[in-house]
């Protein structure tokens, strides 16, 4: 896999008001992926969506944020 530059990799959708990161395995270590939603409802579901996403690479939620 090519590595990428900082101005390649997409930025973080912040318009939403709760946002979590979530640890996933890779070949080389590991990577994160981010679930967001404009309600808990809504982060949850998201949630729920990428663990079932990256369930073979052992996900982690890490940190989630309410954002002001």
């Amino acid at each position: 896999m090519k590595k990428q530059k900082q101005s390649e990799i997409p930025k973080v959708n912040h318009s939403y008001k709760w946002h979590a990161e979530i640890k996933v395995e890779t070949e080389n270590g590991f990577m994160y992926v981010n679930a967001v939603g404009s309600s808990k409802k809504d982060l949850m579901k998201d949630i729920k969506s990428r663990l079932n996403q990256y369930k073979d690479r052992e996900p982690e939620v890490v940190e989630i944020l309410k954002v002001a």
